[in-house]
């Protein structure tokens, strides 16, 4: 009788531990923090998608070509900041999922690679630039916003 009731001690510690595990990776999600901790993003099939950018204060918001050595080839759900204005996202981002700017209602600058598909709703008054297309004599690389809010070089 004493091992019967020490096997289920194990038993439910082991099942205590395994709910505690499986808690801890619900609230903090299946991703990967980036190295500089400003990004959260999951690997799949060799693909990076970014699904958190964790500064929400900043309204520039620039998401680079490669984090933590791996090309970012998506966005995510919900994945830019509220506090976003303008957002600059890789050339390699070419898919980007329906709610992604489901958070950012005053994203009004957006410049994005030529071949990305964005999502049908967007924030309303959101200008969408391109990569490798010229506006007047600027050739775009990076958004940026001076102290006013007015669009670096794109508005008068």
């Amino acid at each position: 009788m004493g091992r019967t009731r020490g096997r289920r001690q194990n038993g439910a510690r082991a099942l205590c531990w395994l709910a505690l595990l499986m808690g801890m990776a619900l609230l903090g999600g299946c991703g990967k923090t980036s190295e500089d901790g400003l990004f959260r993003y999951s690997m799949s099939h060799g693909t990076l998608t970014v699904t958190d950018y964790r500064d929400d204060e900043r309204s520039v918001v620039i998401i680079p070509m490669a984090i933590d050595g791996e090309v970012v080839s998506g966005i995510g759900d919900g994945a830019i900041p509220q506090s976003a204005v303008a957002l600059t996202l890789p050339v390699t981002a070419d898919a980007i999922s329906e709610e992604a700017f489901s958070e950012c209602p005053d994203l009004k600058y957006l410049l994005v690679g030529s071949d990305t598909e964005l999502p049908e709703e967007m924030p309303e008054d959101c200008r969408v630039y391109y990569h490798g297309t010229s506006y007047g004599d600027l050739w775009l690389e990076y958004l940026h916003l001076d102290e006013d809010g007015v669009l670096y070089g794109l508005l008068n």
